[in-house]
């Protein structure tokens, strides 16, 4: 059994390599992530704009960009949810990048309520690009960026987006590094 599961680990690690290939999306390793403004669909402060890097200071975050509400992405959105109910120094919100906000607005109500989230906000950037200091590349679709003490700890991509429960157990083996 143990050799199973360690074989699971090389394959999700594979993939994850595989997936997450050369053109980096998002800041890098050491950078400090810069300020930018979302609309607030499900969070503490549902329908008003703010800029969670501010309120959330030099805590430990976890900053997804997703471009959609796949499958996948809302298994990602309810892992950091769970996680974030069992560590409460940990920081996430969920970004949809999108050119229509108000369809957007709609799509993550719906994943809120069907995938029952309750610690994590999601929100919405009414652009497909993203904030333009993050750098986010157009032909990624996910871009995690992790962070504390107000620099960025890891940043991972997936260019073709998540596509197996390894690709979300991978992005949840990099939270150690912003917090127990």
């Amino acid at each position: 059994m143990k050799s199973f599961k360690g074989s699971l680990t090389a394959l999700a690690l594979l993939l994850f390599a595989m997936n997450a290939e050369a053109a980096k999306s998002g800041p890098a390793v050491g950078d400090a992530p810069a300020p930018f403004e979302v609309t607030d669909i499900t969070g503490p402060s549902a329908g008003k704009s703010l800029c969670y890097r501010c309120k959330y200071g030099s805590e430990p975050v976890v900053c997804l960009f997703i471009r959609d509400t796949s499958e996948m992405n809302v298994e990602l959105i309810k892992a950091l949810d769970e996680k974030l109910g069992e560590n409460k120094k940990l920081r996430a919100f969920a970004v949809l990048l999108t050119d229509k906000p108000d369809q957007g607005k709609s799509d993550l109500a719906k994943v809120a309520k069907e995938a029952e989230v309750k610690n994590i906000p999601l929100t919405v950037f009414p652009s497909t690009k993203g904030p333009e200091d993050y750098k986010l590349v157009d032909d990624v679709k996910v871009t995690i960026v992790l962070w504390s003490d107000s620099k960025v700890k890891a940043n991972v991509n997936f260019k073709n987006g998540l596509h197996c429960e390894g690709c979300v157990a991978s992005v949840m083996a990099e939270i150690p590094k912003i917090a127990e």
